[in-house]
């Protein structure tokens, strides 16, 4: 449930900003970094 709702806001943003502590992004976030780049959503990382 959470997932469907995660990628419905995703689908409603401009872009998405992906917090990337220590080099880690689990594969959650990797699933969710993917559907924004198969929407051609603009994705932002903040180191």
């Amino acid at each position: 449930m959470i997932d469907k709702m995660h990628k419905e806001k995703i689908k409603l943003s401009d872009a998405i900003v992906v917090v990337n502590v220590d080099g880690y992004i689990g594969s959650s976030t990797k699933n969710e970094i993917e559907y924004a780049k198969s929407l051609n959503k603009e994705i932002i990382y903040y180191v």
